[in-house]
């Protein structure tokens, strides 16, 4: 098996990301004036506008759950970012108070392995919120609590040593946690980070590209990317004994941050540049990939 460690990264200036949970928002005096029952309305919008299988805000089936003390009720959200609830909804009697918001709403273990599809790889978008309620009518903002991960196969034939045949053969995944539990807006990894992430990705005119969502979190020392071409298999593993990772962070994986991997080939090395985009439009779009042939399963060049 042949590594590398050797990473460039290189800053983006879109500014720092935002933290993980996020700013709770009153609505105007004439919402409150509206609601005369004292029951708290909720509104729910996505920090960025790319979310879910259509890649808006919300589908209008999700389930959000949101929590004050250790109370629990169970919400849904519309296309518009209303919300509405079955349960006794929450109310406002005049004292502030703190809750969370988190989606997908799930006791269920959520699997990672297989981000094959367009449906499987936002299915592993989650999201969360946390603030302090302090009027009958509030906005909350959601914040994306994993890492989009993204990588971008740079080889040919007349560079890298290796075949047309092998270079369509290829496969790359990325390495991390298998799956999560998502409880209270919290993102809890189960069992070891060395697992395959099987990606959704796409061709290009120029090249192949593929992401998923991972854990965030440190990776020192652990395998993250993993390309298997011909009879080679490579691994790129962020190091703490590589002044360079250790300078840029590499060994880091930040939440809300999409983490761009690009990977250069050949029979003599393995080259990982990556660049990070924290904040600002370009965090959570693909407006670059609209006219892409999308779909390949396992990442494999077929």
């Amino acid at each position: 098996m042949k590594t590398t460690n050797i990473v460039t990264i290189q800053k983006c200036r879109l500014g720092i990301a935002v933290a993980a949970c996020v700013s709770l928002l009153s609505c105007s005096n004439e919402a409150d004036l509206q609601n005369t029952d004292d029951n708290v309305l909720f509104f729910a919008s996505v920090d960025t506008s790319n979310s879910r299988v259509t890649e808006s805000a919300w589908d209008g089936d999700e389930l959000i759950g949101i929590k004050s003390g250790e109370t629990v009720k169970t919400y849904k959200v519309a296309t518009d970012g209303t919300m509405s609830t079955e349960d006794t909804p929450f109310r406002w009697e005049g004292t502030a108070y703190e809750i969370k918001a988190w989606s997908p709403l799930t006791t269920e273990t959520i699997n990672l392995t297989d981000q094959t599809t367009d449906e499987k790889f936002f299915d592993c978008d989650l999201l969360a919120s946390s603030a302090k309620v302090e009027s009958k009518s509030v906005r909350l903002v959601f914040n994306h609590q994993m890492t989009r991960m993204w990588w971008e196969l740079q080889i040919t034939p007349e560079t890298s040593g290796y075949t047309t045949e092998e270079i369509n053969g290829a496969k790359v995944t990325f390495l991390g946690y298998g799956s999560v539990k998502f409880e209270d807006g919290e993102v809890k990894p189960q069992g070891d980070a060395n697992q395959e992430i099987h990606t959704f990705c796409w061709k290009g005119d120029y090249y192949w590209e593929g992401q998923a969502m991972m854990v965030p979190g440190e990776m020192w020392e652990k395998p993250l990317i993993r390309v298997k071409i011909g009879n080679d298999e490579f691994e790129y593993t962020p190091s703490k004994t590589n002044t360079n990772d250790v300078e840029k962070k590499t060994g880091i994986l930040v939440p809300g941050a999409w983490q761009r991997y690009y990977l250069h080939v050949s029979k003599k090395s393995f080259n990982v540049d990556m660049v990070t985009v924290t904040s600002g439009f370009e965090q959570w779009t693909d407006e670059g990939n609209k006219d892409s042939d999308k779909g390949l399963v396992d990442a494999e060049m077929q």
